[in-house]
This record gives C-alpha cells, structure tokens and sequence, in this order.
C-alpha cells in the first residue's frame, strides 16, 4: 500500500533499523532494489520500479529479492537510528517521473542530514549529506 510521506514524518516516530534488499546477477555486481527503513510505528518499503526508473514508498515489497543486509551500523544509517526525520520531498524529474525522495533527519539541536535515494538505471543510487 502507497504510503504518503507526511503519514511517514508525523506518525512513525525513530528510525530503528535499516535493509537492502538486492538483486543478485551471475555476470555483474548485486544491484540495490529496495531499501526498507523500518520506524518505531512501521516500515517504509522504497523499490525501483524498473519499468519507468521511477521510485516506490510503500509498506510493504512489490517484489522478492536474493540477498537482504542489514546495514544499521554502515554510514548515514548509523547516525541516523534513533532519530525522526524532519522533512520528506517526493523528487520528480523533467519528464515528470518521480525518480526520488528526499529525506531530512534531525541529529541533534542544531545539526540535520539530508539524503536522497534516486532511481538511476533501474537501481537506488544514494546521494549522502546533502
């Protein structure tokens, strides 16, 4: 089911933990298809969609991948845990494909970090502490 994305920043609450879900290729390296962040009060499922290179925000897969990592102690999620997020943007393109999301987090007081996950060749690039 499509979550929206205030739902998300108001109702959810910490970001506990954090998977890739990924694609496995015989010829070519494993390929980033879904990250799941999971918060206090639900998941976020956000899937490239090969078809249209565009991004997912669901609560649940689309579909099954090979290999699923938990990455909670990899940068940014580290930092990250423990923490809400601020704001959300859904990302769309000139083409009007929404191709991405931007999430900003609060770390403390003063400080923020912001990422984007963008669909770029059918896999989840991530563009770190914009």
């Amino acid at each position: 089911m499509k979550i929206n994305t205030d739902k998300i920043t108001y109702d959810y609450g910490k970001l506990i933990s954090v998977y890739y879900h990924e694609s496995v290729f015989d010829d070519s390296p494993n390929m980033l298809s879904a990250i799941q962040l999971k918060f206090e009060h639900g998941d976020v499922y956000h899937e490239a969609i090969i078809d249209t290179d565009e991004i997912s925000c669901n609560s649940d897969l689309i579909e099954t991948y090979d290999l699923v990592i938990n990455k909670n102690d990899k940068e940014p999620w580290n930092s990250l845990i423990g923490n809400k997020p601020n704001w959300i943007w859904n990302l769309n393109n000139q083409q009007g494909y929404d191709d991405g999301i931007q999430y900003e987090f609060k770390t403390s007081q003063t400080d923020t970090h912001t990422f984007q996950l963008l669909v770029i060749g059918s896999e989840i690039k991530i563009k770190n502490n914009l």
